[in-house]
């Protein structure tokens, strides 16, 4: 998909394009064109697997955020995600959290050139042929390093999370919020789906009843 305004993506499977999965390109006058993805996968696609090229130029009021949350780029032939701005004038803000970069040809994530803010962090990188990330992007608080496929079944659309250690089971319950200093304890998992919570144990109580019989004689 390729487009040149806002792009706001939830819950969507993107993959094997030949090509950019989605390729955001916003290099015309007064524009602006935020990424926004939630909970989507981008999957074997033969360019990046998610591109906001944001060419400002000399407009100064281009805005391109990009917002990834519980997403998954995977197995891509170049960089997972990449977003790009060029021009002096241009502003792109960053938010990436709870999302997985594995087995991307590229960078897992690579924020080429930032001029606004970067939030984020509780993301997994693994097994992303050039590095987990790249430009801008350094590790953030809560960043998970995979040393296995964290997937059910990635080359069989199953992107569950896994229950094996250093891979499925190092997201589980390691996305933001985690711990809070004040409001409690959160236990989302990194990526896109959650796994399915642990069913109650039950506890069997069987009452035991005692008898006594006495013996004896009557006088």
């Amino acid at each position: 998909m390729v487009n040149n305004c806002a792009t706001f993506l939830s819950f969507c499977y993107v993959y094997s394009n030949t090509g950019d999965g989605v390729r955001m390109e916003a290099s015309f006058g007064n524009a602006r064109g935020p990424l926004d993805l939630f909970r989507c996968i981008f999957y074997a696609n033969t360019g990046k697997g998610a591109y906001n090229v944001g060419n400002g130029g000399t407009h100064a009021d281009l805005d391109q955020n990009t917002i990834v949350r519980h997403c998954a780029f995977v197995s891509n032939t170049g960089d997972g995600l990449q977003i790009n701005v060029t021009g002096n004038n241009g502003l792109v803000d960053v938010t990436i959290e709870s999302s997985i970069f594995y087995g991307n040809g590229g960078y897992g994530a690579n924020v080429v050139v930032l001029y606004g803010f970067l939030l984020g962090g509780n993301n997994a990188y693994g097994a992303n042929t050039t590095a987990a990330y790249g430009g801008a992007l350094t590790a953030q608080p809560g960043d998970v390093t995979l040393t296995g496929d964290p997937f059910n079944g990635r080359t069989t659309n199953d992107f569950s999370l896994n229950n094996t250690a250093g891979a499925g089971a190092a997201c589980r319950n390691a996305g933001f919020p985690g711990t809070m200093q004040a409001g409690g304890t959160g236990y989302c998992s990194i990526g896109p789906f959650e796994p399915q919570a642990a069913g109650a144990s039950t506890t069997i109580i069987v009452p035991s009843i005692t008898r006594n019989l006495y013996v004896g004689r009557e006088e």
